[in-house]
């Protein structure tokens, strides 16, 4: 559900003076001066497409009993103020605002606002610099997912339950005990920031102004202290020739999404590209997504004259040192150190665990189109929530650099296809990657279907694929007063199966239940996944 609508303005104009004066010291309400910028992404929380264990950069105001900040205890947790009541004219909630240089042009965020148990009204408000953005009358919806678009110099953004003052000065009565009076159960704020990384090459070989053969390499320094350094790269004549990505020291969970600086080595064999002067580069990217070019020098490569393999262009297919007979085969017909692939399929897709499986087909081109035929190319998987990679096919190209095969079902992974241009490079000339994102099999029965007002139901199912030993989280839902409203949240066994009984109330009528695998959960690597709908009626 997306916040719609005008806020009436009166509340609005109170509310909107009571979110300024709730903001954390060095925020403000007025606007910034706006500056061209790269992206990038960061989540929070573990709603969040990361499934993040991190609140960020989200701090928590109000809330007369306490304000819980932290949300590291996996799916279901949150952050957000805790107290059973609120003062007329109250406003309680969580806030992010930017540091100098940074702004935020776009937010996604998945967040529930109770209704008041009695008193004063309550009502769900979003804020930016410019004010009220979007507001919602209480409850909101299980989980309400709010996907708001920013001025660009926005720098402050602000979830909040405003208490009004219409019930003749009385407050708002929230529920027992600690009752939180918003939860944040995931963010995804798009941060733009325009400040270029810095950096010098201090050592190495590649520094020298002699003839250079062999393997040579430069040590580096790299800073951006606003988003941080996530990638290194060397080029000669233009073409990468060997890079650094820092992704996995990058949690994208706050504005230094990734090290703030970063001290290293980068080298490349001399011997893939033709004797003689050539231009190189050292090009630093932070998060953000800027790029400088840090160095730049003129280099002189002399290598041995050795036999060129057989289809190998001029210069690629020199002898590799590390090669038992000296020589080191292209891989494949007009074999390049800068190859591109593309993929016959969109980067993200998502299947339904009946449907999970895929055909995947692409080409490999040479920097100027020409395909590179009867190449060789890894193909790699990286199960949801694993660290380890693993090879799980060999395809090869045929002459006009197509190639296609099946990728076996699994579970939500990235699936990676790679290129070297020789087979004893560390690193691949070129890659492509999916992301592929299965939903969890999910199946509901309900027992009876028909019953009393007063009566009890069994409702038991299971979840499909590898349960982790603790089991999964599963949430029972039942469609009532026109939206889906959870009741029950049972843990499978390790087998996948639960069962909950329900009484209803002195209900009558028809009433939908459907049974959901929520996404995110340790051990269990599959992406949100529903029931059917499966109907009750009582009288």
């Amino acid at each position: 559900m997306t916040i719609k609508g005008k806020p009436d303005t009166a509340r609005a104009s109170c509310a909107v003076a009571l979110l300024c004066a709730a903001a954390l010291a060095g925020s403000f309400c007025p606007w910034t001066t706006a500056a061209s910028a790269g992206t990038y992404v960061i989540d929070d929380c573990p709603l969040s497409p990361r499934a993040s264990t991190d609140s960020g950069p989200w701090s928590v105001f109000g809330g007369q009993q306490g304000a819980k900040g932290s949300c590291s205890g996996g799916v279901g947790d949150f952050i957000g103020p805790e107290g059973a009541s609120m003062s007329a004219n109250q406003v309680d909630g969580v806030q992010v605002v930017a540091p100098p240089g940074i702004t935020i042009p776009h937010g996604k965020v998945w967040w529930f606002v109770p209704h008041q148990v009695s008193g004063a009204t309550t009502f769900a408000l979003i804020s930016a610099n410019i004010g009220i953005i979007g507001e919602s009358a209480t409850p909101t919806s299980p989980v309400l997912v709010s996907d708001f678009d920013l001025p660009s110099n926005t720098t402050e953004v602000t979830l909040a339950t405003y208490c009004a003052n219409d019930d003749a000065g009385a407050g708002c009565s929230i529920g027992p005990g600690l009752s939180p009076n918003l939860q944040l159960y995931g963010s995804e704020l798009t941060l733009a920031n325009s400040a270029l990384p810095g950096g010098s090459a201090t050592g190495g070989g590649l520094l020298g102004t002699g003839a250079l053969s062999g393997v040579q390499s430069m040590s580096y320094s790299a800073q951006e202290p606003s988003s941080g350094i996530r990638l290194v790269q060397l080029r000669v004549d233009g073409n990468v020739v060997a890079q650094k990505d820092y992704v996995a020291s990058c949690p994208y969970s706050n504005f230094v999404a990734c090290p703030p600086s970063v001290s290293d080595t980068i080298g490349f064999n001399t011997a893939a590209v033709a004797d003689g002067e050539h231009s190189l580069e050292l090009l630093i990217e932070s998060a953000a997504q800027n790029t400088s070019v840090v160095y730049s020098h003129v280099i002189h490569t002399q290598n041995a004259t050795k036999p060129t393999p057989l289809g190998a262009p001029p210069g690629l297919g020199a002898g590799d040192p590390s090669s038992p007979d000296g020589l080191d085969f292209a891989n494949g017909v007009n074999a390049s150190t800068s190859a591109e692939l593309h993929l016959g399929i969109a980067a993200t897709v998502r299947r339904s665990f009946a449907h999970r499986g895929l055909r995947l087909a692409g080409r490999l081109l040479d920097s100027h189109g020409a395909p590179i035929g009867a190449a060789t190319l890894d193909v790699t998987q990286q199960v949801a929530g694993s660290a380890a990679t693993q090879v799980i096919a060999h395809p090869r190209t045929s002459s006009d650099g197509t190639f296609s095969l099946a990728i076996a079902s699994g579970p939500s992974r990235t699936i990676k296809v790679a290129y070297r241009a020789f087979p004893s490079e560390t690193s691949y000339a070129a890659q492509a990657k999916i992301t592929e994102t299965v939903g969890a099999g999910v199946q509901l029965k309900v027992s009876p279907r028909r019953t009393g007002p007063d009566g009890a139901i069994t409702l038991s199912g299971s979840v499909s694929g590898p349960i982790p030993s603790r089991g999964v989280v599963v949430a029972l839902l039942v469609h009532y007063r026109g939206s889906w409203q959870p009741f029950r949240t049972p843990r499978t066994d390790r087998h996948g199966h639960f069962q909950v009984r329900y009484q209803f109330q002195g209900g009558v009528g028809h009433f939908p239940f459907r049974a959901q695998a929520l996404a995110g959960q340790a051990g269990f690597p599959y992406g949100a996944g529903q029931s059917r709908v499966v109907s009750v009626s009582t009288g």
